[in-house]
């Protein structure tokens, strides 16, 4: 049965908003294949990327993925079944990291779920949206953000006197929809601080007409948590191998 979120006006399935999180989280060429992390100073996309749902997966090739085993991984990857728990890893997991480590570069395989808001679940916030010239907030707290202020937008704060002490931005930024980054300075975390940065920033992105996305890894309990307080929901689980 295929499973809808309404986001504003519109019912997106699963797989779409898996498709969504692949496109604004990479730049494809061509042939479909990902040349590169969708950010404004690049990096190298995953050789490959599988996107999982409980309505079936989708996934996509890099640059780097060797052509001569694209038929194969095709294959398994259509052999993957259905299924409910999405921390179940792939069925052919092994089968993609022993093909994969035959070739010249060493595997590097990493999964985690992957969360959408919808209006329905936004909630008050008391973040505050800055920008190029509010760089002194971040100094002393989150000082690695501040190049990011001028390419990362919407951008928002969650404040502590006068210092932001949480940040939630768009890190990869598409027509539909925006990837959200998050941090929190360490001596302010478990304060909600992350929380009320993403409602802040997930807000905005709603208003613009735009859907929030959020994803992480199953390692990273701490940012699951932050997703689930902020209204997110779950829809679906990545696997990618640089």
């Amino acid at each position: 049965m295929k499973t809808t979120s309404q986001i504003g006006t519109a019912a997106v399935s699963h797989v779409e908003l898996m498709q969504l999180h692949v496109h604004t989280c990479y730049v494809h060429d061509d042939r479909g294949r990902l040349s590169r992390i969708n950010e404004h100073d690049g990096g190298a996309a995953p050789r490959f990327w599988l996107g999982r749902t409980t309505e079936g997966v989708i996934w996509r090739f890099g640059l780097r993925f060797p052509d001569e085993l694209a038929d194969e991984f095709t294959r398994l990857c259509r052999s993957e079944p259905i299924v409910d728990d999405p921390r179940v890893p792939p069925l052919n997991q092994s089968t993609y990291e022993r093909l994969l480590s035959e070739s010249a570069e060493p595997t590097v395989a990493r999964s985690g779920p992957t969360y959408r808001l919808s209006d329905r679940s936004a909630t008050a916030s008391t973040a505050v949206e800055i920008g190029s010239s509010h760089a002194t907030l971040l100094r002393g707290t989150l000082d690695d953000w501040i190049p990011d202020l001028e390419f990362r937008h919407p951008f928002y704060v969650s404040l502590s006197g006068a210092r932001a002490v949480a940040v939630c931005t768009s890190v990869r930024i598409g027509d539909r929809a925006d990837e959200a980054g998050v941090e929190t300075a360490p001596a302010h975390r478990r304060q909600g601080h992350a929380v009320n940065a993403v409602r802040g920033w997930s807000a905005a992105l709603l208003a613009s007409g735009k859907i929030p996305l959020y994803s992480t890894s199953w390692t990273n309990l701490a940012s699951q948590a932050v997703a689930r307080r902020a209204g997110f929901e779950l829809f679906g689980t990545e696997y990618t191998i640089q």
